[in-house]
């Protein structure tokens, strides 16, 4: 998967691409199209998924043979607003719904599709995962999920914090990163993916 997505950064000459993450191998020439960051600070995460039209999401081979075991950044670029192209694995479609909250990409043709759709498509794709998030895949509607799970009945409302209320309705600020158009993070770019 790997060798797929630089060859699209380098057939793509005309778009800006991000990659970050730690543990991406020393030795791999990127074109010029393409930054690198090595990190990004966690209370940097949301204005970085924020910057770009599409966040990329390659997961790892041990979560995607595994099934049901979406990384957490998954879930913070969604928060986010962030359109997501992601790879196809079981249990994807329990978290999101393919098309409306999310971009399942099988090949690199439907990545290139993704990359081409209207922008109204796009931020409303990504604003359904948005909500879908802060609906379902918070850990506000989790704590609910279990204690319904726990006492066999149906979720119960919890006191609402002071901070839902900021956190649904705060401001967005993006990083700058001159009209990027996808960006990919990881810490665990050397596992086989």
């Amino acid at each position: 998967a790997r060798a797929e997505i630089y060859g699209l950064m380098r057939r793509l000459k005309e778009e800006r691409f991000v990659l970050a993450g730690a543990l991406y191998p020393a030795d791999f020439e990127l074109p010029a199209n393409v930054a690198f960051l090595s990190h990004i600070a966690p209370n940097e995460h949301g204005a970085f998924f924020s910057s770009s039209r599409f966040t990329l999401n390659v997961t790892r081979k041990a979560m995607k043979e595994y099934g049901w075991c979406p990384s957490g950044r998954l879930f913070e670029a969604a928060a986010c607003g962030a359109t997501i192209i992601s790879d196809d694995w079981l249990g994807l479609d329990a978290f999101f719904e393919p098309e409306r909250e999310i971009l399942v990409a099988r090949c690199t043709e439907d990545v290139l599709r993704a990359l081409r759709m209207p922008e109204k498509m796009r931020r409303h794709i990504g604003e359904a995962a948005r909500q879908r998030t802060l609906a379902e895949h918070s850990a506000r509607a989790r704590v609910r999920s279990l204690i319904s799970y726990i006492l066999d009945r149906p979720p119960c409302e919890l006191p609402a914090p002071a901070s839902d209320t900021e956190l649904e309705h705060r401001e967005r600020t993006p990083m700058r990163l001159n009209g990027t158009t996808l960006a990919a993070g990881g810490t665990r770019a050397r596992d086989e993916v």
